[in-house]
């Protein structure tokens, strides 16, 4: 089943089909308003065509808009573990980015001057929930994922050495910058996530086992 890429543009809502917005005749401001009311992207099913154009001719915004929390988890990769020499956690390590440290697509990332000299870069397969989730069971948790992106993951290592705050050292103004494009979520397995910076591979792993 293919993806459905969705966008959130000046112009609207949008859906991309080659190489060209279909634009969608839509109530909401952006992706994450959708999500709220709707709880899936598949909602926007519904909504009709009112114009096209071409990708190359739109302003792309931030999808979500300002998001109500961008949570995070530590070491979620196994070769993370493995490189940071710690072993892999019997629970969770979650931590909060601020919702302002949102950065839209095209913007330039801006290091903030005299705060820190270690900022690093990784590449995040970011998950949009679209029901809210308390003391959920396992089966109930993928029902409720209503899309998948990839977002850059910025930390001041150095300011979280100084602070052990994770959410201090990763909500710096454009901190955490997602994709464009949101795909409607489906049982396709997400298999890798990198990163990259100007070209260069900065982080890749897997998140299901090699095969062999």
């Amino acid at each position: 089943m293919p993806l459905v890429h969705l966008v959130t543009t000046a112009s609207g809502l949008g859906r991309v089909e080659s190489g060209e917005i279909a634009l969608l005749d839509t109530p909401f401001p952006h992706l994450g308003a959708a999500v709220e009311q709707l709880g899936t992207l598949a909602g926007l099913d519904g909504y009709p065509v009112r114009g096209r154009v071409p990708l190359t001719e739109v302003t792309l915004l931030a999808p979500l808009g300002t998001p109500r929390a961008v949570w995070g988890v530590g070491l979620n990769y196994r070769s993370k573990a493995e490189h940071t020499g710690r072993a892999l956690p019997s629970e969770p390590i979650l931590y909060l980015g601020a919702p302002s440290a949102v950065l839209a697509p095209g913007s330039p990332v801006v290091i903030p001057a005299g705060q820190t000299l270690e900022m690093d870069y990784e590449g995040e397969i970011a998950v949009l929930v679209g029901r809210r989730l308390y003391q959920a069971a396992p089966e109930d948790v993928w029902p409720s994922v209503a899309g998948i992106t990839a977002a850059n993951d910025m930390t001041a290592r150095d300011v979280m050495r100084t602070t052990s705050a994770p959410t201090l050292a990763k909500s710096f103004p454009g901190s955490i910058r997602s994709a464009p494009r949101c795909a409607r979520w489906t049982s396709s397995p997400i298999r890798t996530a990198f990163g990259c910076v100007a070209g260069s591979t900065t982080n890749c792993a897997r998140t299901t086992p090699a095969p062999g």
